[in-house]
């Protein structure tokens, strides 16, 4: 798997589970690459977070 597609594998994580909590948007997200080594090269993890939240629009 390439990076980007790593990268898109766990913000989709995150996004569904976000939808599964009743959010409807994610803030302070924050994506973080770790080298793990390896025994055949560098395997890397893909970590990001961010908090679920429900917005609406303000009522006039």
């Amino acid at each position: 798997m390439q990076l980007g597609e790593a990268r898109k594998l766990a913000i989709d994580s995150m996004m569904e589970k976000a939808e599964k909590l009743g959010a409807n948007a994610i803030i302070g997200t924050r994506v973080e690459y770790n080298n793990l080594g390896g025994s055949m090269g560098n395997t890397i993890m893909v970590t990001v977070t961010g908090t679920a939240v429900q917005v609406t629009a303000p009522k006039n």
